[in-house]
């Protein structure tokens, strides 16, 4: 379909762009000591009662040398572990039991994001979310047969009679 000479449809405009911190940060704080590396990933303790890294933060050495980027969270809420997986040129072999691993402060969170997730919001009371439920468009909804717009309310316009 053309659109004439009206101009098409706009372009895209880009994600969220936002804040985004200088690498490596300007602070670090202790987030984990190394245990072991399992299949190809480093495997941490998190020393800090109530807090994990959050996922995919980059992690560093207490000198700001890269290590990786952590991965999941293991465990339970008081003995919290996590990989990470290492930065290419980084080797498992490398880092010994008890290494320290550093993260920017901004990049730890409390464990309750874990045991208390966010409630859903509800939809409110009309309108609800973009682009609802706008009429059958195909598929075979539960009042059988291809239904045209019946009531579901289906597109707006006017009356030719």
């Amino acid at each position: 379909r053309g659109f004439g000479d009206r101009g098409g449809r706009g372009g895209g405009r880009g994600g969220r762009g936002g804040f985004q911190e200088p690498d490596p940060p300007e602070q670090v704080t202790l987030c984990g000591t190394f245990m072991k590396a399992a299949e190809g990933e480093l495997v941490y303790a998190c020393p800090i009662p109530g807090m994990v890294p959050r996922f995919n933060a980059f992690v560093y050495t207490k000198d700001k040398a890269k290590i990786g980027k952590t991965e999941e969270i293991l465990g339970n809420v008081k003995d919290v572990m996590f990989s990470v997986k290492p930065e290419r040129g980084v080797q498992p072999e490398s880092i010994n039991e008890g290494d320290e691993l550093y993260i920017s402060p901004t990049q730890m969170g409390p464990t309750t994001h874990f045991t208390n997730p966010p409630k859903p919001r509800g939809r409110g009371g009309r309108g609800g979310g973009r682009g609802g439920d706008r009429g059958g468009r195909g598929g075979f909804g539960d009042r059988g047969g291809r239904g045209g717009f019946g009531d579901r309310g289906g597109r707006g316009g006017f009356d030719r009679g």
